[in-house]
């Protein structure tokens, strides 16, 4: 697969609390808070948005461990576990773009 990466994303100030809780996010006292799986249960997506800047940051990790090839091109080759988890965690992502909560900054 040619350069299939993770997309970048930011939260959308223009949104309240209700619609963020209602894409599925927590609530907690600075951030809104979300995980899922993106590949069995074994790869999982933590992603934070800050409620004062709504700067994201996202956590991927293997079985607890960070996930390397999430963050570090040079793991990704031939990598099929990789591949599928970038795919899930764009579609996810994407979703929540639909939903008015993410906006994404790459493509």
């Amino acid at each position: 697969m040619k350069n299939l990466s993770p997309k970048t994303y930011i939260g959308n100030e223009n949104m309240s609390e209700k619609a963020y809780t209602k894409a599925g996010f927590y609530s907690k006292s600075n951030t809104y808070d979300m995980s899922f799986y993106l590949y069995k249960d074994i790869v999982k997506a933590s992603i934070s948005i800050d409620k004062e800047d709504f700067e994201m940051s996202v956590d991927v990790t293997h079985n607890d461990n960070m996930f390397a090839p999430f963050y570090n091109p040079d793991d990704r080759h031939n990598n099929m576990v990789y591949e599928k988890s970038v795919k899930e965690y764009n579609r996810q992502m994407d979703a929540l773009v639909k939903k008015g909560v993410l906006i994404c900054e790459s493509d």
